[in-house]
């Protein structure tokens, strides 16, 4: 069986799924413990900044904003983008824009969200350590088959080519039937390459000007 030589596409398949994949067990660990800290510091402030019972009322009334990103300002005065998922947003007045910013009080619960920011920031590095290795193979590798033995869930991606018969088939037909009377014709009045040439036929002189 032939193997499946990689294109663009199929590389780009393979590092998504190895980028879905690949685990920092001990980086993840200590992101998830400083996030925790960190989201229960920020949904506080943001709770005293919008009051859960008039967000309900809005919510009620579906006035209310969801936001899974808040801005807060930290006691140094640095301000960080607080990211969470879908399933723990915020509630946030119509009224306010990506412009707000939530305060957050108090050097500890500074320092808390400091630890997060680096926590966030050495698993990303982690991870792009390790996908790095993932990118090298696939991009020295020239077949699918060279990638999935040294990394069998390689297998899990599939070439998605289109097959020649989604093309015209009167197209193809009348491709099919050309090769044919060119095969003929050159077995029957053989020609010499520079004859066949679309550049034999010498250009026509351009006149001289007077």
């Amino acid at each position: 069986m032939p193997k499946t030589r990689l294109n663009q596409s199929l590389r780009t398949q393979l590092i998504g799924l190895a980028s879905k994949l690949i685990m920092c067990p001990e980086e993840q660990r200590h992101y998830d413990r400083c996030f925790g800290a960190a989201y229960a510091i920020v949904r506080k402030a943001c709770d005293l900044r919008f009051p859960p019972e008039d967000m309900a009322v809005l919510k009620r009334y579906g006035k209310v904003s969801t936001w899974d990103v808040m801005k807060v300002r930290l006691e140094n005065g640095q301000v960080f983008e607080f990211k969470v998922s879908e399933s723990k947003h915020f509630f946030v007045h119509p009224e306010n824009n990506w412009n707000t910013i939530v305060l957050i009080e108090g050097s500890k619960n500074s320092d808390a969200i400091s630890r997060y920011a680096d926590a966030r920031a050495a698993l990303k590095k982690a991870k792009a350590a390790k996908l790095s290795d993932y990118e090298a193979l696939v991009h020295a590798s020239r077949t699918l088959e060279d990638v999935v033995e040294v990394w069998p869930e390689a297998s899990a991606v599939k070439p998605n080519y289109k097959p020649l018969v989604a093309l015209n088939p009167e197209a193809i037909k009348r491709i099919q039937l050309d090769v044919q009377k060119r095969q003929k014709q050159r077995r029957r009045d053989p020609v010499t390459p520079e004859a066949s040439s679309p550049y034999a036929e010498p250009y026509p002189e351009r006149p001289t000007p007077m």
